[in-house]
């Protein structure tokens, strides 16, 4: 083999590298993205309490005197 095709072929191996790395930076991109979907909290009704909050606490008030 020459010397030019010992640098062609080292300039190809680089160019796929550069690729898988590009893919798997996006891949972990994606996969982030999903986390951070997956962790967020739904969105409640407007009227519904608060996630850590039953449903009746708060709603009448006892005066003891």
């Amino acid at each position: 083999m020459s010397s030019i095709s010992n640098d062609l072929m080292a300039g190809q191996l680089q160019i796929a590298v550069a690729k898988q790395q590009l893919r798997s930076v996006e891949q972990q991109g994606k996969d982030a993205l999903s986390l951070i979907q997956s962790a967020a909290a739904p969105e409640a009704a407007p009227n519904a309490p608060p996630a850590n909050q039953q449903a009746s606490v708060g709603t009448t008030l006892n005066i003891v005197g």
